[in-house]
């Protein structure tokens, strides 16, 4: 291990537990999957309720910074499900699951270029 993963995994622990997969399949789900991604994802639409279309430097930068977290988290999921002792089932369903998020967020992707460009 050279001196700067060390670093790393010494100032950010649950970063670092997160990316490898160390953390128990169901606080993944709960805690970083759905609470998180879902508290990110809150705030936009709520401003979309509200009747404003989001814009700008601010929306491109919360969008970029709501996309890595999400890649970020299921990245670490699917590492977690691998790590599974147990139900085949549950590492099958979680799987498709993570694929499902990026179908969507390919989708919202390719969307949000096309209108761009229209």
């Amino acid at each position: 291990m050279s001196q700067e993963s060390g670093i790393i995994e010494r100032t950010f622990p649950t970063i670092v537990a997160v990316w490898r997969g160390d953390i128990a399949l169901s606080r993944m789900l709960w805690l970083y999957m759905f609470v998180g991604f879902v508290g990110l994802a809150i705030p936009i639409n709520f401003v979309r309720v509200l009747g404003f279309q989001p814009s700008g430097i601010p929306w491109v930068l919360y969008s970029v910074g709501l996309v890595c977290y999400a890649c970020f988290v299921c990245v670490g999921t699917w590492k977690s499900a691998d790590k599974l002792q147990g139900s085949l089932f549950v590492k099958i369903m979680v799987k498709l699951t993570i694929l499902l998020i990026y179908i969507i967020m390919s989708a919202g992707f390719l969307s949000g270029v096309i209108s761009a460009t229209q």
